[in-house]
């Protein structure tokens, strides 16, 4: 077993909850078309389904990235971080 602190391992597991969530969007986006074409779906129709999900599926990941920076400059994570090294 590793020896996480507990912000280092609730940051791990959001790392692995973003990476599947937005491995499976982009699986969902590059399979669906296909799916189409194999059942003969007419394009104006996939492209009315396939448009609100690539939009939201930005925003949400835009956020997600987003927020991540923005934890990662957080100063009281700097701070927890310098009275680490202080105590080493």
């Amino acid at each position: 077993m590793t020896n996480l602190q507990p912000d280092e391992s609730r940051l791990n597991r959001e790392t692995w909850f973003r990476g599947i969530a937005l491995m499976l969007v982009v699986v969902a986006v590059v399979v669906y078309p296909m799916y189409a074409l194999i059942v003969h779906i007419n394009p104006a129709t996939l492209s009315q389904v396939i448009a609100p999900i690539t939009g939201i599926a930005g925003a949400v990941v835009g956020y997600w990235f987003g927020q991540s920076q923005r934890q990662a400059r957080s100063p009281l994570l700097e701070q927890q971080q310098s009275s680490r090294q202080a105590g080493d």
